[in-house]
């Protein structure tokens, strides 16, 4: 265990370091004002903040997966000095497949190794450690925390405040009507699947679902369905019990796809939450169960809290779609 002398050496010998980079590297820098300060831009972000922002992020650190999200949607692997380990699973990484595993990786928010990759700028989400990034602060590195996504007004806000914050609006902005189009043309046909009441579950050794004012609520919504959870009443990310299971009794249920890291008895890994949801015994007269309306979706779209919201409602719409079409043929197929 690192005591915390040696942990506030390093550190020191972090941010020593970080200056002496950005002195040889001040050549390539923004220019500076009579005063010596980096002169700064305002960027509106999806809760109604303004921020005054002094770098170019040219070497950006996203400390969560739903950061890098945001980031790999518009900028490629270049600006992006790390990525945390749970982005391969949980982030959608688009383009150069190699170059995202060349990337520097890292398991744990920690202010030192990230000074260490002298980034010019930190994303970071509402839940993550404020002594991180107060520490980062205190370095002189600039750490913008993300608003919070629950709909996809929040996250087209985000992404482009994001475009804001990386110089790239342009490209945000075109991003953004083609979401925007996305959304329109879910909305506008959801056949079959209209009105049918859908549920999300994982369990980690207790059941968890997601009510009103989460992202699978907005992904159920935008698949043309009604969350199940939210209609009894639930709100925000909340445990349920097999007895709750049976009282709300979905039309289907959603789950998470396995993880990369190999199989496991609870949540996520190996498919567990539906292999539980198939094999207990108290759960199968459950409309769901009894006829086969498990869904599943990758963990990168189930637990998004980014723009990927779009491309999750989308996918669950095709898969309950497919589910439908196949309940139709089959009794036709039996006569």
């Amino acid at each position: 265990m690192r005591s915390t002398s040696a942990r506030g050496h390093r550190l020191w010998i972090s941010v020593l370091a970080t200056t002496l980079w950005g002195l040889a590297c001040g050549a390539e820098e923004a220019p500076s004002d009579s005063s010596g300060a980096l002169p700064t831009r305002k960027v509106s972000l999806a809760d109604g903040r303004v921020i005054d922002v002094r770098t170019q992020a040219l070497r950006v650190f996203p400390a969560s997966a739903t950061a890098v999200d945001f980031l790999v949607a518009l900028a490629g692997p270049e600006r992006i000095v790390a990525l945390p380990e749970q982005a391969f699973d949980y982030a959608s990484l688009t383009g150069d497949v190699a170059a995202w595993q060349r990337t520097v990786r890292f398991t744990n928010f920690i202010a030192e190794d990230a000074i260490a990759l002298s980034p010019d700028l930190v994303l970071a989400d509402t839940s993550q450690d404020r002594g991180t990034i107060e520490s980062l602060r205190s370095a002189g590195i600039e750490v913008v925390v993300l608003p919070e996504v629950r709909s996809w007004p929040d996250a087209r806000a985000t992404l482009l405040g994001v475009g804001s914050l990386l110089e790239l609006e342009d490209r945000a902005g075109v991003l953004v009507r083609e979401l925007d189009l996305r959304v329109e043309q879910l909305r506008a046909a959801p056949g079959a699947r209209g009105g049918l009441r859908a549920l999300c579950y994982s369990n980690f050794g207790s059941g968890w679902s997601a009510g009103s004012r989460t992202t699978m609520h907005e992904q159920i919504l935008l698949a043309g369905m009604h969350n199940a959870a939210a209609d009894a009443g639930r709100d925000g990310h909340v445990q349920v019990t097999f007895e709750d299971l049976i009282s709300i009794d979905p039309d289907l249920i959603l789950v998470s796809s396995p993880l990369r890291d190999g199989d496991s008895s609870l949540g996520d890994r190996g498919g567990a939450s539906e292999r539980l949801l198939r094999s207990e015994p108290s759960l199968r007269n459950l409309r769901a169960v009894r006829l086969g309306r498990i869904v599943a979706l990758p963990p990168s779209l189930f637990a998004t809290g980014s723009h990927s919201i779009v491309r999750g409602a989308e996918e669950l719409a095709r898969a309950v779609d497919d589910m439908l079409a196949r309940e139709k043929i089959a009794p036709e197929s039996g006569r």
